[in-house]
């Protein structure tokens, strides 16, 4: 049986230590003239401790009731299907900025400017004259939403709680985590879950990183939220773009274009992908994977920097059963292009350069895009 704490266990004892006082001697008395002695006294007895027995019975089971963890909270929000989470901002001066929403009602979901629809995602960036244009993808799962900073600090770490506690005129249970994580260098985190014991629900999350300098609160409704929230409106004048149909063209254009292609978005963004036999490795023998220095030198065209020494961000995909090596830079597009003064070519020579290694991709073919990363998301992930 499992062991009460000290201070239930000392509540229990006092329950059974509680002696009746004695009826006054002249009730006694006059009980005695009345009423001769019966056998019925008996049962009455036997009743009485029946009760006694009942009511500690109770207790003991109040008291031994399992207690919510932090893991049926996790269990149950995942559950849920139909919910507003907000997300507030909060920096060490306390300053409070309100971040975005994520809705969700059955299949459909948003986050932010980001629509997930019965059959496709509908992501919309309209920040005109810099970006006006609106992706169309295959419909994808909501962004996961949770507090687990289990996964942040170490595997299975464990919170403690404080139950029944009042907060805003309700009785709740108060989760805590503490614990530090190596990010460059060591941090403490700092996790404040509050939760409704009947719903075993989040109701507010705040979660402070880095020492306390900043962090996030999540704030749960989970009421279904209003129609009009998935409600999807075009600006006037964007770019549309079918990611669907553009990486059929991609697939399609590679098999004509083997040497690689050009990937440039709205923002100037530029991803090249050229053929590889296998990953390219560093020097002291280290897979490439992101934020490495390299430099792609631009050829025919003019389209790119022409020496362009930038953090990469390195991947290797896989279309249609050949391997590829992808670089990402931000602002790898030529200024003029950038402005519109000039057409983009519809082919151009470039060489990606990865410390000793060099990949010749000539007359690569060039596709416009919104997001070039977007393009990539069927095959890197």
């Amino acid at each position: 049986m499992q062991k009460l704490p000290s201070t239930e266990e000392l509540f229990v004892q006092s329950l059974r230590e509680v002696k009746m006082p004695n009826a006054p001697e002249d009730l006694i008395g006059r009980l005695q003239k009345t009423e001769p002695r019966s056998r019925n006294a008996e049962p009455a007895a036997l009743y009485a401790l029946a009760f006694l027995v009942f009511f500690g019975l109770v207790v003991s089971s109040l008291l031994l009731r399992p207690s919510l963890s932090y893991a049926e909270v996790v269990r149950h929000f995942q559950e849920q299907t139909h919910y507003t989470v907000t997300n507030t901002r909060i920096m060490s001066d306390g300053t409070r900025t309100k971040g975005f929403a994520i809705y969700r009602s059955g299949k459909l979901w948003r986050f932010g400017a980001t629509y997930g629809l019965e059959d496709r995602t509908v992501k919309i960036r309209s920040h005109p004259p810099s970006m006006n244009y609106v992706l169309i993808d295959k419909r994808r799962d909501p962004p996961p939403v949770g507090f687990r900073p289990d996964q942040i600090l170490w595997k299975g770490a464990k919170p403690t709680v404080d139950h029944n506690q009042s907060w805003h005129g309700r009785k709740v249970d108060i989760f805590h985590i503490k614990g530090t994580y190596i990010d460059r260098q060591e941090w403490n985190l700092t996790e404040e879950l509050i939760v409704d014991p009947k719903t075993k629900l989040p109701i507010q999350d705040t979660t402070m990183r880095d020492s306390g300098q900043w962090g996030d609160m999540w704030s749960y409704d989970f009421h279904d939220p209003s129609p009009s929230i998935f409600e999807v409106s075009i600006p006037k004048d964007a770019h549309v773009y079918d990611l669907r149909l553009q990486r059929k063209q991609i697939e399609n254009a590679l098999k004509t274009h083997p040497t690689g292609a050009l990937f440039v978005g709205d923002e100037g963004e530029v991803v090249v992908i050229a053929p590889t036999s296998s990953a390219p490795k560093l020097k002291y023998g280290a897979t490439l994977d992101w934020d490495f220095v390299g430099k792609l030198r631009g050829g025919s065209g003019g389209i790119l920097h022409s020496s362009y020494d930038a953090n990469l961000d390195l991947k290797t995909i896989v279309i249609d059963g050949k391997l590829y090596v992808t670089a990402w830079m931000m602002r790898g597009l030529s200024a003029d292009f950038l402005n519109g003064k000039k057409q983009l070519p519809p082919t151009a020579s470039a060489v990606l350069e990865l410390g000793d290694k060099r990949y010749y991709m000539k007359n690569a073919f060039i596709i416009k895009t919104g997001s070039p990363q977007e393009l990539l998301l069927s095959w890197t992930y």
